[in-house]
């Protein structure tokens, strides 16, 4: 199965939200271990070199730059063009922020999404 997962970084800050998705991710490995995960992070631009998912059913998209507005542009292109081309059997949001570009997706190619929520999201 193939699946896409949108979250704003798992990276940059180790505790709280990304602690979440880091265990949310370790637990859809553990239970669909043939599943092909695209992994596209917002905030990221480096892997760090002891990051315990490393998988060949795991590509990762970085699209963390400087200036914010570049970020977003490459996300949401990087986005749409995966869901297109692969088309995914589900779209995994990880942040309320991103949950717009997942409902246009979603609604444009009728692809499934889940929101995941944490704390006061």
């Amino acid at each position: 199965m193939r699946i896409l997962y949108l979250s704003t970084g798992i990276f940059k800050i180790r505790y709280g939200q990304q602690r979440y998705e880091t265990d949310f991710l370790s637990a859809c490995l553990r239970e669909q271990p043939d599943s092909i995960f695209r992994i596209i992070l917002f905030n990221d631009s480096i892997i760090p070199s002891l990051w315990e998912f490393r998988s060949p059913n795991i590509r990762l998209s970085l699209c963390g730059y400087n200036n914010r507005f570049i970020s977003k542009i490459k996300f949401v292109l990087i986005s749409f063009w995966h869901a297109l081309i692969k088309r995914p059997k589900i779209i995994i949001c990880a942040h309320i922020n991103l949950s717009v570009v997942c409902l246009i997706i979603s609604y444009l190619l009728n692809i499934k999404y889940v929101m995941l929520t944490y704390g006061l999201d």
